[in-house]
């Protein structure tokens, strides 16, 4: 009987051996710890490979076993923008026993933003980044916000990564540490970057002088007067005022020269950031006539030069028996610029063609141009012995 029961036995350890008896199965461990700081209502999701878990109230946890040798890696996700939760201890592999010392904490987080002004639209986006982060365009005057939101304690540093060339921007109250509240206080203000338009002018003869006033959408507002330049010489002029860069423009001439006549070119646009100093006022300077009167006696006849080049004939009453001479008008074809000098002379005086020339005076035949007619010249002619204006016969 006793040898029965023995037999029996080692029959029961040899079946319990084959079919694995004689040591447990691997089922794997566990991996958890702690959820501190989430606020009620508020919920994080972890995740680690396959596994996940959504845990809606500080107090322990744990994800279901994981097999001897699996490397995990705990995320944590929460539900609310208003906290963030960081995992520590959250890496490892699991080995002889479970984990229970990974700690996720959930904290407070605050928004950062701040205030546009001086946008006024019509521009590109400013945009400003926040710890070196993706930027935010902004693209009007108002509140801005970050999409990043930190905790207390947190530093922050706010930057403007690009403005547009029609803005001039500076930004304040950038940096600095998050208290228990969110910020707000992060400033940019922006203004229309301003250039300048500069003229040159030609060809102006002086003493003369040429107004030109500046028009355009960035400074019809303004006065007129603050508009307006007076130039009076020739070179390089510029207006005192300055344009919003983006505006249009356009020189115009309001006062036109006396003794000149003045054409602007290159004179409007959009003004870019290096202003515009291409505009050109180019002047030419006005021609005036030469006239007057010579005194003829009847049948003859004289010849009347401007400047050594222009001639004029003029001729005296044919039979004529008057004892005075006549005053005869005469006018040069060519007429003369504002400024240059005029001389008039006698070449031919009467009786040149006889030999026996008379002796010319002229008076106001000489002097310059101003910016109107020269009709005052007068030449008297006379034998050297007859007074002129006396009579004579012949």
């Amino acid at each position: 009987m006793k040898t029965m029961l023995r037999w029996w036995v080692m029959c029961a350890v040899v079946a319990l051996a084959a079919c694995g008896g004689g040591e447990e199965a691997d089922t794997g461990h566990y991996a958890g710890g702690v959820l501190t700081g989430l606020k009620a209502g508020n919920s994080v999701l972890l995740s680690s490979g396959t596994q996940s878990l959504t845990l809606s109230a500080d107090g322990t946890y744990r994800f279901g076993r994981f097999p001897k040798g699996t490397a995990y890696n705990i995320t944590a996700t929460s539900s609310s923008d208003t906290q963030a939760c960081t995992v520590s201890n959250g890496s490892g592999q699991i080995a002889d026993a479970d984990v229970d010392n990974i700690v996720v904490s959930c904290v407070d987080t605050f928004g950062i933003g701040g205030t546009l002004s001086g946008y006024a639209g019509g521009h590109g986006p400013v945009q400003v980044a926040l710890n070196g982060g993706e930027p935010v365009s902004l693209t009007a005057d108002g509140a801005f916000h970050f999409t990043t939101r930190l905790a207390s304690g947190a530093s922050y540093n706010a930057a403007l990564v690009s403005v547009p060339e029609t803005l001039v921007c500076s930004l304040t109250n950038g940096s600095g540490l998050v208290a228990s509240t969110d910020v707000t206080s992060i400033t940019v203000a922006c203004e229309p970057a301003l250039a300048g338009v500069s003229f040159t002018v030609t060809g102006l003869v002086t003493p003369d002088s040429v107004t030109m006033q500046l028009n355009g959408s960035g400074v019809d507002a303004l006065p007129v007067r603050s508009r307006r330049v007076t130039s009076t010489a020739n070179g390089s002029d510029s207006f005192t005022v300055n344009v919003p860069v983006g505006s249009t423009y356009q020189v115009v001439i309001v006062q036109q020269a006396v003794g000149n006549t003045c054409t602007v070119s290159n004179g409007s646009g959009t003004l870019g950031v290096s202003g515009a100093s291409n505009v050109l006022v180019a002047c030419s300077p006005n021609l005036y006539s030469v006239s007057g009167v010579i005194e003829l006696w009847s049948d003859d006849t004289a010849l009347l030069q401007l400047n050594g080049a222009t001639t004029v004939r003029a001729n005296g009453p044919i039979g004529s028996t008057s004892n005075f001479p006549s005053l005869i008008p005469f006018e040069f074809s060519t007429w003369v610029a504002y400024g240059s000098t005029y001389t008039v002379t006698v070449p031919e005086p009467p009786g040149f063609e006889f030999n026996e020339p008379q002796t010319c005076n002229v008076s106001n035949g000489s002097g310059t141009m101003p910016a109107a007619a020269v009709t005052n010249v007068s030449v008297s002619c006379f034998y050297p012995f007859v007074l002129a204006g006396t009579a004579r016969s012949r």
